[in-house]
């Protein structure tokens, strides 16, 4: 899709009429969107997590070297690697959705819902690891949640929608203490999460 007007820019560089592959862009999606006919890893072939470094055309050596590490911080375990998408759960195959994401250095993350289908403790580790990723790499990113308590741990700043518009941009104490709109007071009125405690709230 195009903007319906203006220009979109990153790192300085206008990317409206650039190949999606060239936007130094990378999304991580509610439904995963891992591919189901290839395997997790094998650094000789086309799988969801080398596909990014083949078409890039990495040796099978320097794939190996960069995604061992990756694999082994992010819970990856050998014994997915050789699975489809739809032998692993949910907290796995997010996993693996951010693993892609991580091998292709790029400059924004754009992520839908990533955590909605992830049980609690799953859901902790994963936020953890995006918010790591996140400061590690100093990458722009935007975060889409309908999920209150990922916006406190996960945003520096936290926009409020409402119909496509924005209501409020702002940090989450002037959020809860200077609501713009009744709206966003009652967004966060009618939250058990808009204690002060939240907002400091960072995963581990």
């Amino acid at each position: 899709e195009r903007p319906d007007s203006g220009t979109i820019y990153i790192g300085g560089i206008p990317v409206n009429d650039l190949p999606v592959g060239q936007r130094s862009v990378q999304m991580i999606f509610q439904n995963y969107a891992l591919w189901p006919h290839m395997r997790i890893f094998d650094d000789r072939s086309y799988t969801n997590l080398t596909f990014p470094l083949k078409i890039r055309k990495w040796s099978q050596q320097k794939i190996r070297e960069f995604m061992r590490p990756l694999t082994h911080r992010l819970g990856i375990e050998e014994s997915f690697f050789r699975r489809k998408p739809q032998e692993l759960s949910g907290g796995q195959q997010q996993r693996v959705a951010l693993g892609r994401a991580m091998t292709t250095s790029p400059r924004v993350l754009l992520m839908d819902e990533p955590l909605s289908n992830l049980d609690p403790p799953n859901r902790l580790k994963v936020r953890g690891e995006i918010l790591k990723f996140h400061h590690e790499n100093r990458l722009t990113t935007l975060y889409v949640t309908h999920n209150l308590a990922d916006g406190l741990a996960l945003g520096d700043r936290i926009a409020v929608m409402r119909e496509g518009r924005f209501e409020q941009v702002d940090i989450a104490e002037d959020l809860m203490r200077r609501p713009a709109t009744s709206y966003v007071a009652d967004f966060f009125r009618a939250s058990e999460l808009s204690s002060r405690d939240n907002i400091h709230q960072k995963s581990p």
